[in-house]
Parts: structure tokens; sequence; C-alpha cells
């Protein structure tokens, strides 16, 4: 049975439903107790703060990180992108499997989050590609939904530095965004 409020519910004006389409989008989806990535790819500088146990700060005369996004799920790039950006990366993402290894040769990231399973062709080919392109060194982070010892192991054996389950928490972001400093100062 539809609430009330619902679209389909008897009688719902088209106003009703427009509105309801409309919260629809900005609905947060839960990823742990305390943080909630919004639909919208909105996140709260406060949520943040409280994920990682200390203050978000930023040093304005600190070199932003340069760090390429790659997903086709244009909501997680999204989020992905207001959440890198909010702990002081410098950010590209990219929807489009062809076109990552031409962005990543423009832009010369220090770390490539890259999703596995995209179609077409897979991140484990892009990663191929990516080692290939003669970038300078940059940390190379897979990020899927399968945490399975197989999926893990294809990863590892394509070159990805590191494998993360998605939703990736914000503490296990920081750490990675650490390890990528770090290479780049090197």
């Amino acid at each position: 049975m539809r609430g009330v409020g619902h679209p389909t519910a008897p009688g719902a004006a088209s106003a009703n439903a427009a509105d309801y389409r409309r919260r629809r989008h900005t609905l947060c989806t839960p990823v742990s107790d305390r943080l909630a990535y919004c639909r919208s790819g909105r996140m709260y500088l406060g949520f943040l703060s409280h994920a990682l146990g200390r203050e978000v700060m930023h040093d304005a005369n600190a070199v932003p990180l340069r760090v390429l996004a790659v997903d086709d799920d244009v909501d997680d790039t999204a989020a992905m992108r207001r959440l890198l950006e909010l702990l002081g990366c410098e950010v590209r993402t990219c929807n489009e499997a062809h076109r990552c290894v031409e962005l990543a040769r423009e832009f010369q990231p220090r770390l490539v989050m890259l999703d596995v399973g995209m179609p077409g062709i897979s991140g484990l080919e892009i990663a191929a590609e990516l080692l290939a392109a003669g970038l300078p060194p940059f940390l190379l982070v897979a990020r899927t939904g399968f945490a399975d010892d197989e999926t893990k192991a294809a990863c590892v054996e394509a070159g990805f530095n590191l494998v993360v389950v998605k939703p990736t928490h914000p503490k296990k972001l920081d750490k990675i965004l650490s390890a990528a400093r770090q290479l780049a100062l090197a």
C-alpha cells in the first residue's frame, strides 16, 4: 500500500508527485552509523569531521593532491568528488572508461581511484593502460562492490596498489590520501 504523499497514492495531486520526485533524489543512504552520503552527492563537513575523529582543516598554502575518480555510476563519482574536495584534493571525475587514460595524461593525478566493474572495458584493463601510459608515479586504488578473494587477487595481479570495497569509509579514504601524498613527495 502506498503511503500519504506517494505519487501513486489514491487522490495524489501532480504537485505531490513532483514534490516526491524532488525529495527522492536527496534522500540519504547510510554508510555508517554516523555518516551519510546523499544521493545528490552532498555531504556535510561536520559529519566528515565526526567520521574521521578529527577536524578537517585545509592549509591554504598546501598543494592539493590530484585525484582521478573513475566510475560508471554518476552518483558515486559526484559523492566521491565532493568528499575528496572536502579533504583538500583537486579532483577530476570520469564516467566513461574509454576516456580515463586520456584524462589521466592531461591531469597527471597522484591517486587514481578506479571502479573495477564498468561496462565495456573492465577496470582491470584500464589499470593496465594507465600503468603503461608513462604517467608520473601514482597510487592506483581499485574500488569494487565485490569483497571476494578472487576479485582482490585479480586486482593485485592487474597492478592495483590497494583494493577497497564501496562505499569507502572516510577514515579509509583519509589513509589512502596520506599514502598518495607521501608518494607525491617522494
